[in-house]
């Protein structure tokens, strides 16, 4: 969106599209022999039954599946989630000419930012900065989000072969 070449309206389309088209958690367990049918549908009846509620948490806590096991299913699953770049291609927003210049932009870019600072070798109190500083314990605060004045359009996709 900073070079301009799609809108933040369609980039929010693309995510929508990429998270639409995740593999059930359901199906990746079963593809992998992780639950059973049974097991699988006694999720998705609950869920039904609920009116919602995270697949993998609701396994975890019949204890259908390990926390390791849902784990592993939930990375499976965003690998095999097809990349923005890949669709906005896909739906002809941008061409893969143009795919290639952003991702060497975005490497050359990248390769300009500062380099961290190293750890300051004064104990904290010695540094001016500390009195200001969150102590070490805290969380540092949130980034705020990007707020969009329009709902996302929906890109729909395309077959289209190159």
């Amino acid at each position: 969106t900073e070079q301009g070449l799609i809108s933040c309206d369609q980039f929010c389309g693309l995510v929508k599209i990429q998270q639409d088209s995740l593999p059930a958690p359901g199906a990746i367990a079963l593809q992998r022999n992780l639950m059973s049918i049974r097991q699988v549908a006694a999720v998705n009846s609950e869920i039904e039954q609920t009116g919602g509620g995270d697949f993998l948490d609701i396994a975890v806590e019949r204890r259908l599946i390990q926390p390791a096991v849902a784990e592993l299913i939930a990375r499976l699953q965003s690998v095999s989630a097809e990349s923005v770049t890949t669709l906005a291609i896909r739906c002809g927003l941008i061409t893969s000419a143009q795919a290639d210049v952003l991702y060497r932009h975005f490497l050359k870019s990248a390769n300009r930012l500062p380099a961290q600072p190293a750890p300051a070798e004064t104990p904290e109190a010695e540094t001016p900065a500390a009195e200001h500083a969150a102590p070490s314990g805290e969380a540092r605060q949130p980034v705020p989000q990007p707020k969009f004045r329009q709902r996302p359009v929906i890109v729909h996709q395309y077959d289209v072969t190159y």
